[in-house]
């Protein structure tokens, strides 16, 4: 069996392909094991290319449900061919503790849901009365407390593509009054020892009824204690010394290059060796870095970081979900653009045609790839 292995945010994603018997088993467990003592890591089963599960196989699979059921963590699975499910659905362990889904689609939709609905719950206890809000956090590696973090109520804003950005913006609906660049506020950062992340859930959040605990592993948290000088390297003497009000709100344009720039060395902190665990985030935080570069120089930097990893997800596009891969050759066309590597660009068009244009789930970015061909043709 070949087994494929990415990471979601925090869930483990293992794609199976052939069939699950005992090798596969032999070969399953290390892995397995590695992720149920990381912490806090959930795991997802891909059987979109799993063709049978032997007697061994789904003994494997029952004994999986009886320790993660131990542990109070969860298994989602989902791309089970009708035969396979049909012997799934016959373990009484696997109806009971997997959340299953028909697709892939299906559950990253849900997995982003999730995050989203985090937000949406937080939200409404949350400090001001627009439609964007800030929290109290707590920082997860030196522990210093009361600093912001920002929240949109997406229902008041609607995501669009603009001409001149490369990454799309929150635009509030039919009241100007709530209008915000939200790029500038959107990273969270620690005023003390300048821990910096774009999701919340990366800090503990304080509330007076209790807080809610970050999601970073001892092993995330090891990493990023390492490399607590590289963040000191950022900002000036002075800014540093106000950091609480510059990272505050109202939060001027010009931090927001050193927020994104302090969480692109959290993501690169969070890297395993010379792997990176989600480099569309990466590149998402360099072309950010680009956008708001106080220089040519440090743009075009940004730029070129950037699409050199969008170019090596490109090439291992079956390590990464449609979802993430179809956003990654759109902002690949719209960075190669901006470098002018015209022949990348009508390259990845192509292959944007090819494995993601079909899907519905997908028109959004099928109609911003159009658009900016479109230019390219014109």
């Amino acid at each position: 069996m070949e087994i494929q292995r990415r990471l979601l945010s925090q869930i483990e994603i293992l794609a199976l392909k052939g069939n699950l018997d005992t090798a596969a088993c032999m070969e399953l467990r290390p892995l397995v094991t590695q992720i149920v003592e990381s912490g806090k890591n959930e795991l997802c089963l891909d059987f979109t290319s799993t063709q049978e599960a032997d007697p061994a196989g789904l003994k494997f699979l029952r004994n999986l449900c009886k320790i993660f059921a131990s542990r109070k963590k969860q298994i989602h699975a989902f791309g089970a061919s009708s035969q396979l499910g049909h012997k799934l659905n016959q373990l009484e362990e696997w109806v009971q503790s997997v959340q299953y889904y028909k697709s892939n689609t299906e559950f990253e939709n849900s997995f982003a849901d999730q995050y989203a609905l985090w937000c949406k719950k937080l939200f409404t206890v949350a400090q001001g009365g627009a439609l964007w809000r800030s929290v109290n956090l707590r920082c997860p590696l030196c522990r210093h407390e009361g600093f912001s973090g920002f929240l949109l109520n997406l229902s008041g804003y609607e995501e669009t593509w603009e001409e001149e950005d490369i990454t799309p913006q929150w635009k509030a609906l039919n009241n100007s009054e709530n209008s915000i660049e939200w790029e500038v506020y959107e990273v969270a950062v620690c005023p003390s020892c300048l821990f910096a992340a774009r999701r919340l859930n990366f800090f503990e959040v304080i509330m007076p009824e209790g807080g809610l605990e970050h999601c970073l592993t001892a092993e995330n948290l090891e990493s990023l204690e390492k490399i607590a000088i590289k963040r000191r390297g950022i900002l000036g003497p002075t800014q540093e010394k106000q950091a609480k009000y510059l990272f505050g709100a109202p939060r001027e344009r010009s931090m927001a290059y050193p927020a994104w720039k302090l969480f692109e060395i959290t993501l690169r902190g969070l890297q395993k060796g010379r792997k990176m665990e989600n480099p569309l985030e990466l590149a998402h935080a360099n072309i950010l870095l680009a956008k708001f570069a106080p220089s040519q120089g440090e743009r075009k930097e940004a730029l070129s970081t950037a699409y050199v990893w969008l170019q090596d997800m490109i090439g291992k596009y079956l390590n990464y979900s449609k979802k993430d891969l179809a956003r990654a050759y759109v902002y690949a066309v719209s960075v190669g653009l901006a470098l002018d590597r015209n022949e990348d660009v009508r390259s990845n068009f192509e292959k944007y045609q090819s494995q993601c244009a079909s899907d519905t789930a997908y028109d959004f970015y099928t109609q911003r790839m159009e658009s900016l061909v479109h230019s390219l043709r014109h």
